[in-house]
């Protein structure tokens, strides 16, 4: 007892010690919380970390580490803080109106002079720092020089996610898969296109992918059947063929029939070589899935159209089941191309969740387009408008007497300035106040159903950050007309649309990729009149159409920066 007794002075010393290092611990908890998840320590989150620090069990910089990976912190640095974030990028580093544009403007500070919207600059430089989390002093200390390196590894990233796993990433995905392919220096790309190649993820897709094979292995076999009966054996492609057709895969079918699929006319092969408007007819392109129910609805309401005869009809397909395929072979009433939109190289299309059908929509959109202005030799010399369907849109009579009306109205430069495109919907202030069958109105909003645009407004897409935009093509082009580039002129101008007071289209989808017929308020925007199916048969011939006087609203460049669908729209808090 005597050679092991601790004298009362140093039993207090180490008290004292014990004590301070236990006030020690207690700040670092303190101090770690508020800095992390931007509150106090709770009592039970106190006691325990205080003694985890004391016994040496951890630093405070693993404490730090440890509360970043938590539920709370993940949480609190999502939505709602990123666009706090963001906001704040936009103000304190000085992106304000008279920087925008180049010209002096009023508030509101992060604006870009109302009705101008935003430079395509000012969207990157705000989400790429956005995606790194830095607070607004860092993002001024790495700029210029690391700015460029941030846009190219999240391009990286959303096209490795893109490509891969046929899907958008999400925010959190994007913010630490560029992290580390800037950290991977130059073989960041190729690592994390290993990861996704090895990701649970990938293999869960390619699984689904060959459970589809007794059905891709069906349209592949309609697919031989219709290059057979519109593609003579003597055909170079056929002939010149490293596989027969029969050991062709659906991908290698599908793009041989593009190539080489003619224009058909009564379900026959067609001479046809170069298609012109005639009496301001345009040509119609349609992408569709497999809604059959919906497609035969469309087509015989196009077969009632007033001057059907004189249209093209483009058609793009995803899937080549023999109903699809018999429903658009009826369609005898004008000249008609099928096409079909390539599956991605080792998966099959239709699997995945929404994020999934979102992305297949736009490229398939995209594809359309791509087909119509550069891929159809008989529209090769064609630069005027063309008219956009969708398989659940169907047209009243009047269509192509309506049409070619408002796309006058829209090609008037002096009434209609910076007029790009036509819409079917209706444009005018209160649907359900309108039933003059000849008001049109000009309108900043834009509108994606029964859309009309011309080979310029191609031209402007296929340069732009159309592809890289994270939502689907509306919202793309949405994104376009707030970062000035879909028009030349812009930011001097604002783009406008065209668009009848009283429908020409009616949505009959209740079900796809964005209306659930058990989603009450998604069916709200089909609800709206059109002009029937007798305003022809009433004496209407379109030569009356006329427009409207401008009314007071907002479009996209007056809106808030928009960042695509996890983040929406930045509001002010």
């Amino acid at each position: 007892w005597e050679d092991s007794h601790v004298s009362s002075a140093k039993v207090t010393a180490l008290a004292q010690t014990l004590r301070e290092g236990a006030g020690a611990a207690t700040d670092i908890v303190k101090a770690v919380y508020t800095g992390v998840l931007r509150r106090a320590a709770d009592p039970g989150g106190l006691e325990v970390y205080r003694g985890v620090l004391l016994s040496g069990e951890m630093s405070e910089d693993a404490l730090w580490a440890w509360l970043t990976k938590s539920d709370e912190y993940k949480e609190l640095m999502g939505h709602a803080s990123r666009h706090n974030h963001m906001l704040a990028l936009i103000s304190d580093l000085s992106l304000k109106a008279d920087q925008c544009t180049g010209r002096p403007a009023p508030d509101p500070g992060y604006w870009c002079r109302r009705g101008e919207g935003f430079p395509k600059l000012v969207f990157e430089y705000v989400n790429a720092l956005g995606f790194s989390l830095c607070s607004a002093p860092q993002a001024v200390q790495t700029y210029p020089s690391a700015l460029p390196t941030v846009f190219d590894a999240i391009r990286k990233a959303e096209g490795a996610y893109e490509e891969h796993l046929q899907r958008f990433p999400t925010t959190e995905e994007v913010s630490k898969e560029a992290a580390r392919v800037i950290g991977d220096g130059a073989g960041g790309e190729a690592a994390l296109v290993e990861r996704l190649l090895n990701s649970d993820e990938r293999r869960a897709l390619e699984r689904e992918s060959k459970e589809k094979d007794p059905i891709r292995g069906d349209h592949a076999a309609r697919l031989r059947d219709l290059i057979r009966r519109f593609v003579p054996n003597s055909h170079p492609a056929l002939q010149d063929a490293s596989l027969p057709l029969d050991s062709m895969d659906l991908r290698n079918l599908q793009l041989l029939w593009n190539e080489h699929g003619p224009v058909i006319e009564g379900q026959k092969r067609s001479s046809i070589q170069t298609w012109d408007s005639q009496d301001g007819v345009v040509p119609i392109g349609m992408y569709v899935c497999n809604r059959p129910e919906y497609l035969k609805q469309v087509l015989s309401a196009l077969r009632n159209v007033k001057h059907i005869e004189k249209s093209f009809l483009i058609v793009s397909m995803d899937q080549a089941t023999d109903e699809m395929l018999t429903t658009v072979l009826s369609a005898d009433f004008c000249p008609l191309r099928i096409i079909f939109h390539p599956e991605p190289k080792g998966l099959a299309w239709g699997i995945g969740g929404k994020l999934h059908s979102i992305l297949a929509v736009k490229r398939h959109w995209r594809f359309l387009l791509q087909q119509i202005f550069t891929g159809t030799p008989a529209l090769a010399r064609y630069n005027r408008e063309i008219l956009l369907l969708e398989e659940d849109h169907r047209p009243t009579p009047d269509l192509m007497i309506t049409l070619p009306a408002l796309i006058r109205l829209k090609n008037d430069g002096e009434r209609c300035e910076a007029c790009w495109a036509v819409f079917l919907k209706w444009g005018c202030m209160r649907e359900d106040q309108e039933d003059d069958v000849n008001k049109a109105c000009r309108v900043k909003w834009f509108t994606n159903t029964g859309v009309s645009f011309n080979r310029t407004i191609f031209n402007q897409i296929e340069k732009s950050t159309f592809d890289e935009f994270r939502d689907g093509w509306d919202w793309s082009v949405y994104h376009l007309i707030q970062t000035q580039q879909l028009l030349p002129c812009q930011p001097s101008c604002v783009p406008h649309m065209v668009a009848p007071a009283v429908a020409r289209i009616s949505n009959i989808g209740t079900h796809g990729v964005t209306v659930k017929e058990e989603d009450a308020q998604s069916l709200e925007q089909l609800k709206f009149h059109t002009v029937g199916d007798d305003a022809v048969e009433k004496g209407y011939d379109g030569s009356k159409v006329y427009l409207a006087e401008y009314f007071g609203h907002s479009g996209a460049t007056d809106e808030n920066l928009f960042f695509g669908f996890e983040d929406g729209h930045l509001k002010p808090t």
